[in-house]
């Protein structure tokens, strides 16, 4: 599986849980990303810091079931006698692609960190802060 096809995947298991929302807006609120950043995600792709903030702010959703597509979508919904297996034909079992995935998400993540703090810097010397 391609990167762009495993990305489809993610957008498509999103959806299922935007749809949980009033609107695609709403959960970009939510999530604290613009809603131009949302709307390129699941329409073009581009991107990771649409699935790091559902990670970052969606402590209820499974990121065994967003990245891989194993077990329940909300935590939950899991039970502890019935263990979840994963199923070995589904897309986004890469765990090759899951692991370049992550590593770029993580990357992206110190990448904001270090932005907001330059951010923040900026303001103070602006005397915005």
């Amino acid at each position: 599986m391609t990167e762009d096809e495993y990305k489809r995947v993610i957008a498509g298991r999103l959806a299922e849980y935007v749809a949980f929302f009033r609107s695609q807006n709403d959960f970009a609120r939510k999530i604290e990303v613009p809603v131009s950043t949302m709307s390129a995600f699941m329409s073009t792709l581009r991107g990771y810091s649409v699935p790091f903030a559902v990670a970052q702010h969606c402590p209820e959703v499974s990121l065994e079931w967003l990245f891989r597509g194993d077990g329940a979508m909300l935590l939950a919904d899991r039970h502890a006698d019935q263990p979840q297996e994963p199923e070995p034909n589904r897309p986004g079992n890469d765990p090759e692609l899951v692991r370049i995935l992550l590593d770029r998400i993580e990357t992206q993540a110190v990448e904001l960190s270090r932005l907001r703090e330059e951010n923040d810097s900026f303001k103070r010397a602006l005397g915005v802060i």
